[in-house]
């Protein structure tokens, strides 16, 4: 049963990328990931990322390029595990051998009850964005699921752009490249291969223009405004629903899936509240809480 609603799935900020690709070690964690993290740690190098709560900045936007960097490519490229691509990859191995091993005791780890199969979310329970959704029932439809994700990030290998693909041709690109034309200032053009700095139209971005939210806000930083604190908990709240929701959607109600998009602008709305509100006389503001201030009041079936 997957479990993104209690204590131990919430972050605190700033993190290590690493600490959140790193599955907890208490007997309630898949199978796979503690199998996949093992073997990881025993083949691979890490390389960490730091990853902090910032207002929009070429800092913030190096953070996103950090993790989404494709898998390094080419003469140079080892096998250490510094990307989510890498990580996703490493996850469609150990399914690939988990297959492997159960078939050869004439099973599969891929559920055959008409009544699981049925908790699983489609495309009538998802809409408002890119991608697709569809279940899961084989090692075909998982490869399928996960390539879809690295798709939607790095967009790289032969999940989506191949080395000679023409990014110019590309309406939706992977979200590696779409930080790569903020962080340029310029949009992919025909003929841009991925690697390649774009070289189209020019991207204006006005870094200025932005609110001076304090890095990592904490409920703490609130405290000398009763109303400003009230705000950050509500945010916290309508995380915490959300994640509930997700958690429904995920547990046998995949119609809470609908809820839970809804939800999501919600917490866009309320995090654009306290980006609003100075922190006292000086120019900071507030901004969207996570981490111990949510932290403890998670917990698995609210509603």
């Amino acid at each position: 049963e997957p479990v993104v609603n209690e204590p131990r799935f919430i972050p605190s900020y700033p993190l290590s990328l690493t600490d959140l690709l790193q599955p907890a070690t208490d007997d309630r964690d898949s199978k796979v990931l503690r199998h996949l993290w093992a073997a990881a740690e025993a083949e691979t190098a890490e390389q960490d990322v730091r990853v902090e709560i910032l207002k929009f900045s070429p800092e913030a936007i190096d953070t996103f390029v950090a993790i989404e960097t494709p898998e390094p490519q080419g003469p140079g490229a080892d096998d250490s595990i510094t990307t989510i691509g890498q990580f996703y990859t490493l996850i469609i191995h150990g399914l690939e051998k988990l297959e492997e091993e159960a078939q050869s005791r004439g099973k599969t780890i891929f559920t055959k009850d008409p009544v699981r199969r049925a908790r699983q979310l489609g495309p009538e329970h998802y809409y408002g964005s890119g991608g697709g959704a569809f279940p899961v029932t084989d090692l075909e439809s998982a490869r399928a699921a996960l390539g879809e994700i690295i798709c939607q990030g790095e967009g790289f290998k032969d999940v989506c752009y191949k080395a000679g693909t023409d990014l110019g041709e590309y309406e939706e690109l992977g979200h590696y490249f779409r930080f790569m034309q903020i962080k340029k200032g310029r949009y992919y053009a025909e003929g841009d291969r991925p690697g390649d700095d774009p070289t189209g139209p020019p991207l204006r971005v006005d870094w200025g223009a932005v609110y001076d939210m304090k890095p990592n806000p904490k409920l703490k930083d609130f405290k000398h405004d009763p109303g400003l604190e009230a705000l950050g908990r509500s945010f916290n709240e309508t995380y915490l629903l959300l994640l509930d929701q997700i958690q429904r959607a995920f547990t046998g109600e995949p119609e809470a899936l609908q809820d839970a998009v809804v939800t999501m602008f919600d917490l866009k709305y309320a995090a654009g509240g306290l980006l609003r509100v100075p922190l006292g006389d000086g120019p900071q503001t507030a901004g969207p809480v996570f981490g111990p201030g949510a932290r403890g009041k998670a917990r698995a079936g609210r509603k």
